[in-house]
């Protein structure tokens, strides 16, 4: 069962490190939002290629680690982009 504050926190989570992302030279990072099922919706690696964002590129990798100190998000699956990109579904 869905968390409604659980989710809104994580939201609020990956709207700080969206904007972080996007403060380090990727303007086209977007944000995430809450899906209409009620889960935390983010960006995948295909949708990520479209806009032109090398989500494995060493300088993306730089900047993720460095807004998920900033926000204090951490790595892996439900975390945040890169390790636990896709949907709110723990991951993906």
């Amino acid at each position: 069962e869905i968390d409604p504050e659980a989710e809104q926190e994580r939201l609020e989570q990956q709207l700080a490190l969206a904007q972080c992302i996007r403060d380090h030279g990727y303007e086209a990072y977007p944000d995430p939002a809450i899906g209409s099922d009620g889960r935390l919706e983010r960006v995948r690696g295909r949708e990520m290629s479209e806009i032109g964002i090398d989500q494995r590129s060493a300088e993306f990798q730089e900047a993720l680690g460095d807004c998920r100190d900033a926000t204090g998000i951490e790595a892996g699956p439900g975390g945040g982009p890169g390790g636990g990109f896709g949907g709110g579904n723990g991951g993906n």
